[in-house]
């Protein structure tokens, strides 16, 4: 009876003290160099034992740290002091809606852990006084060196409060934002992982060959892959052909949304622009060619003995194709997105622009319907978009920042995690493989897409990142997810007794591959 009393004094204390901690954030937070305001996040679905967003004041351009100045904004999920934190990052503004439902990263959630996220500078709300999408003052401190010491100083500030290890992610722009802060600050993380980062040499046009001849292949097969590829460029086609109705459709749709566009887009190459952006968004995001074959096996021209206009169904349809992509105009708009466009030209690099399967398959189709954008206009076309005159000229291109990225990548001895898939169009402009870098662990999923999910991995690549998640974070997964009570990642839903052998056994299987802990009892029960 003793003992009883004795371990539930024991557990109060433990949980009276964690409360106090988390009670005492906030303050702690307040004393933060350089905050301007913590302020409560209400959660309506309640994952973080508290929830902010920190603001602090930052240099605008760090080679000058007591010039001008600007408000970071950094959400902030905590569990306790001690839990593991992520640090991620997405590479844009904090998406407001999403603050107060479960918007934790997948890492945040394997391990019940801290996340950290970062709005990044001059998006959203984190953006200098005078700041215009219609200048080229101020965006030359937009650059990956800068945002590295914006994060740089949000971690050395959190690791006074935070004592869990640390794991520094990203996902796409953001992917490339760890493998950047990595190159200048190889002991912030115990880990970094970069995930569908594209950060390779776009100028030989591999983006779009491999969008056009390669992608999809190890996930569904040559053959069936490249009936796919043939079903999308059969609807850029057809949408040429109906390019009169579809443009003036979309036109409209730049003036009924106020969207600001610069003079030098015109219908005509809007529309292309959209027909190119369909083939990349339908890999990267949606992969759903039972709903486009529906579309092409559509009637295109009326008939006569109906009243039904069913050229107006199928191109009813092809609209309905592109919204389900999130293909449509704002993508070329000046908008909040201008940032993006901005590093991707001094930077970090786009993807080639070329029509040329396009064209030739017009070409051979025979109909006469053309592009407005000609071979020429391919190579500027995208920042002759989104730039003013001025911007255009001043914004160039420096290889400079994704060199520094595989001369650490290729020497590095800090941990890093890459993760990519193979059936995102983005893969093509993949950093090569430093297998001679022991310390880079770099996995490629040939299932997935641009939406990455670690647990959609594979088993064999899911538990060898687990591993190494687990050793850099001190932590182990599977026995989180035993403690828990939740079944494993294979989906099979155990319950009771089941559960509990399966979970052990999953365990024990899973330390001794990718632990190499030795196959003795006292060790086989160590995590135990």
């Amino acid at each position: 009876m003793k003992s009883k009393i004795a371990l539930s004094i024991i557990i109060s204390l433990f949980f009276f003290t964690n409360a106090e901690a988390a009670e005492s954030l906030r303050e702690r937070l307040l004393e933060v160099d350089g905050v301007i305001s913590v302020d409560v996040v209400e959660q309506t679905t309640k994952v973080f034992a508290e929830k902010y967003i920190l603001t602090l004041s930052q240099p605008v351009d760090w080679s000058s740290p007591d010039a001008a100045m600007f408000p970071q904004r950094v959400e902030i999920g905590y569990q306790s002091d001690s839990r593991p934190n992520v640090f991620y990052v997405g590479g844009y503004s904090l998406n407001d809606s999403r603050l107060a439902s479960d918007d934790r990263h997948e890492i945040a959630k394997m391990y019940n852990a801290n996340m950290i996220k970062p709005e990044y500078r001059f998006f959203g709300k984190s953006v200098p006084e005078g700041l215009s999408n219609d200048s080229t003052d101020l965006w030359q401190h937009l650059t990956d060196e800068n945002a590295s010491h914006d994060f740089h100083k949000i971690i050395s500030e959190l690791k006074d409060i935070l004592s869990g290890r640390w794991v520094f992610a990203g996902k796409s722009k953001g992917g490339g934002a760890a493998m950047v802060f990595a190159s200048y600050y190889p002991d912030d993380a115990d880990i970094y992982v970069p995930i569908v980062a594209p950060f390779g040499d776009e100028t030989d046009g591999k983006f779009t060959r491999y969008l056009y001849e390669e992608i999809g292949n190890e996930k569904y097969g040559a053959e069936k892959a490249a009936q796919y590829r043939a079903e999308l460029l059969e609807f850029q086609v057809e949408a040429v052909k109906n390019r009169e109705y579809l443009q003036n459709y979309y036109w409209n749709v730049v003036a009924s949304e106020d969207l600001h566009m610069r003079p030098y887009v015109t219908k005509g190459i809007l529309f292309d622009m959209m027909l190119l952006e369909f083939v990349v968004q339908t890999w990267q995001y949606d992969q759903k060619f039972d709903e486009l074959e529906k579309v092409l096996a559509m009637p295109r021209e009326d008939d006569p003995s109906t009243e039904i206009s069913e050229k107006q169904e199928f191109l009813d349809a092809v609209i309905k194709r592109f919204k389900a992509t999130e293909v449509d105009p704002s993508i070329w708009a000046v908008n909040e997105y201008f940032p993006y466009y901005v590093q991707s030209a001094k930077e970090e690099g786009e993807h080639d622009y070329s029509f040329s399967h396009l064209r030739n398959a017009l070409a051979y189709e025979g109909s006469g319907a053309a592009l407005s954008v000609t071979s020429d206009m391919e190579k500027d076309i995208l920042f002759r978009m989104v730039f003013t005159d001025e911007q255009f000229s001043t914004f160039k291109f420096s290889p400079a920042t994704r060199n520094r990225v595989y001369d650490f990548l290729a020497s590095t001895e800090s941990k890093v995690l890459i993760l990519y898939s193979k059936s995102d169009p983005w893969y093509a402009l993949r950093v090569p493989e430093f297998e001679g870098n022991k310390n880079v662990h770099y996995f490629a999923d040939a299932g997935q897409s641009h939406t990455f999910k670690i647990e959609d991995m594979p088993d064999d690549m899911f538990y060898e990142t687990v591993a190494l998640l687990d050793e850099a974070l001190n932590e182990s997964y599977f026995d989180m997810q035993f403690r828990e009570g939740k079944g494993s990642n294979s989906g099979c839903d155990f319950t009771g007794a089941g559960m509990i052998m399966m979970m052990i056994l999953l365990t024990l299987i899973y330390r001794r591959k990718y632990l190499h802990i030795p196959d003795n009892t006292q060790d086989s029960h160590a995590g135990f």
